[in-house]
């Protein structure tokens, strides 16, 4: 029998604090944020004709901690209000694959973004021009991205293979992520301070009979899920195609 539909929400945090000795904690208008994409997305879910499964995860930094659990009250606070057939599974699954680019060199990173804006740095980052040895490059934080979310998407699918349901996944994560699954969604580079992911925005991913679409503003892209183990090959916007080796013919005696 066929699998359920999956549909994940790739949420970015509220707004947070650029400096002072509250700075990377979200602001009220950023808790603000996260209660209304949670009551957006309960009055979605209230509209379904099908039972549905919830699953929140997390990037397990505090401020999407907080944020996500702004989401889970304004969701509450929206489904009580009407009938509905919402399951929502257990409590906040915090990941570390969620988290936001890896930098493996603090000092190296340090001085290449000083006195840079966060806009600035995307920008270099994403136009790879940071050493992939010292900060994760957006080519792997897609791949990591795609592999664990299409995976575990393919994997809760079959869990409730038969069943009339739908399946809903919110994963709470940070800017970066956006911005490179983004770049893989449109085919373009970012390069403007508008086309850099925004406090509170989605995209959302649907996942049904082995197919699947990205869906981020305006712009969407079809793609076949991941099932396997080993890692997806991504390829950067940024990147250029490597010179193919010219193979020498030998002759058959």
């Amino acid at each position: 029998m066929a699998n359920p539909k999956v549909v994940v929400h790739l949420v970015r945090h509220g707004e947070k604090h650029e400096s002072g000795r509250h700075r990377g904690k979200l602001t009220q208008k950023g808790l603000g944020q996260g209660v209304t994409v949670g009551e957006n997305l309960g009055k979605k879910l209230a509209r379904s004709k099908k039972p549905i499964i919830l699953k929140f995860y997390a990037s397990p930094v505090g401020r999407i901690i907080k944020f996500t659990g702004g989401i889970r009250k304004g969701l509450d606070s929206e489904l009580r209000k009407t009938e509905n057939r919402v399951t929502v599974l257990g409590p906040v699954r915090q990941r570390e694959r969620y988290k936001h680019v890896q930098i493996h060199d603090e000092q190296y990173y340090n001085a290449m973004t000083k006195g840079k804006t966060t806009g600035e740095i995307d920008f270099e980052w994403l136009a790879g021009e940071y050493r992939s040895d010292k900060i994760e490059e957006p080519v792997k934080v897609l791949a990591r991205i795609r592999k664990w979310t299409e995976e575990f998407a393919s994997r809760i699918s079959r869990r409730y293979a038969g069943e009339d349901v739908e399946i809903h996944l919110v994963v709470a994560t940070h800017g970066d992520i956006l911005e490179a699954v983004r770049e893989h969604i449109t085919g373009k580079p970012i390069r403007r301070s508008d086309q850099l992911a925004q406090f509170a925005e989605q995209i959302r991913i649907e996942i049904e009979g082995g197919k699947g679409t990205y869906y981020s503003r305006k712009d969407s892209r079809s793609f076949r899920p991941y099932k396997g183990n080993p890692t997806p090959k991504a390829r950067s916007v940024a990147s250029r195609p490597a010179k193919k080796k010219k193979q020498s013919r030998r002759r058959v005696k």
